[in-house]
């Protein structure tokens, strides 16, 4: 009977091992015996996502919806009643970019106080500036010595000057003026997150047509300011 095991190796069992034979038979064993290495795979390092930065929301240019016709940045050092003032307010209630009819500074609190005119139609705007037309902040003799400022495209505008009459209108409203009458505001210079610029002379007409992003209102309030605002409108005629 032949024996399996022999059957494994290509030698003839009926003749003599020679040496070198022991040597092939023991070298094979070897490596039968040798189990290959078990290769470890490389650990791959984690790959760290960057952590997106949540990007802050900033306000809108202004000039998103005035024109550089319209628009002239100024220092805040050169606010002067009378005038209109456009600029982003971050801690608005209604209006992120209100264009503000200026008529003083409050400097106990370095406000800036005035009608913002993005809560009235634009007929109500009209009116109210034929209105201040008729007194001396904006007469005839008010706009022929008013202050001449060069726009973004360097062409020759003008702006009202400071006049005495300015405090005098400003005063009188700051008493009258009360929380109720929501769009008499109050913009703390602090909170102004943009540049500040002025409507010419020359682009008044144009651009208190404009209309800028306001929170929804309540009508009701909105009216009881407009009566209440009227009867000081009135108070000022009879001055």
């Amino acid at each position: 009977m032949i024996d399996e095991k022999q059957n494994q190796y290509p030698i003839s069992p009926s003749q003599n091992l020679t040496e070198q034979d022991l040597k092939t038979l023991a070298e094979r064993k070897k490596q039968q015996a040798v189990t290959p290495e078990k290769v470890t795979p490389e650990k791959k390092k984690p790959i760290k996502l960057k952590e997106q930065k949540k990007k802050e929301k900033k306000p809108r240019p202004i000039l998103r919806y005035y024109n550089s016709e319209l628009l002239i940045p100024i220092s805040r050092t050169q606010i002067i009643p009378g005038n209109c003032y456009v600029f982003a307010y971050s801690a608005y209630e209604h209006v992120p970019t209100p264009i503000l009819f200026y008529i003083g500074t409050n400097p106990s609190y370095n406000t800036m106080e005035g009608i913002s005119l993005q809560y009235l139609s634009t007929g109500e705007r009209k009116r109210l500036f034929e209105f201040f037309r008729k007194t001396e902040l904006h007469s005839e003799k008010m706009l022929k010595g008013s202050m001449k400022i060069k726009s973004l495209m360097g062409e020759e505008r003008h702006v009202f000057r400071r006049s005495y009459t300015s405090d005098s209108i400003y005063n009188f409203m700051r008493k009258k003026m009360s929380e109720k009458i929501l769009f008499y505001r109050r913009y703390k210079m602090s909170k102004i997150n943009s540049r500040i610029y002025v409507v010419p002379i020359e682009a008044l007409g144009r651009a208190i047509e404009i209309n800028t992003p306001v929170k929804p209102i309540s009508p009701l309030k909105l009216e009881e300011s407009k009566k209440k605002f009227g009867a000081v409108i009135n108070q000022m005629n009879k001055r």
